[in-house]
């Protein structure tokens, strides 16, 4: 869980994060959804990325994600919604040169490259903090960022 702390700092929710926080028939919705709360509580300023959005836009509009998907129209209406309550950073040439170069010390194909884009992301917005489920997927940036979630490691 995130800890306590007196000044603001950011954290970075992940799109598993993200999707299990704001729908209800998620698999572990609660335990999202406080995670979420208890980092405003703690001051956090939360960020998403443009790629999480699509991301989440992905998984709430294929069926089999969700009990009932949602539909175009109740998913723009969310992605509008998670616009004003997180900040909402760019895909910029900054942020691909540092994807480039993280590349070089953190190799991977497929998947990795998104995850990676996340952690590009992050730094280039000076993100300290990345909420994510996916802790396994993710430690091997533990030496350039925090990482915080809300299942046992």
């Amino acid at each position: 869980m995130i800890g306590t702390t007196t000044m603001a700092s950011k954290a970075f929710v992940d799109t598993n994060v993200l999707l299990r926080a704001t729908h209800a028939d998620a698999d572990m919705h609660i335990q999202a959804a406080r995670l979420l709360k208890q980092a405003r509580r703690n001051y956090h300023e939360l960020w998403v990325s443009r790629q999480v959005i699509r991301e989440y836009l992905v998984n709430t509009l294929r069926p089999g994600i969700l009990s009932i998907p949602l539909s175009a129209s109740e998913a723009a209406v969310r992605v509008s919604r998670l616009r004003v309550l997180f900040s909402v950073a760019d895909d910029t040439d900054d942020v691909t040169t540092q994807l480039l170069s993280l590349l070089q010390r953190f190799p991977g194909g497929g998947k990795q490259v998104h995850d990676t884009n996340i952690i590009a992301t992050m730094l280039v917005n000076k993100i300290d903090t990345l909420v994510t489920a996916d802790i396994e997927d993710m430690k091997r940036f533990s030496t350039l960022i925090k990482l915080r979630s809300y299942l046992p490691t």
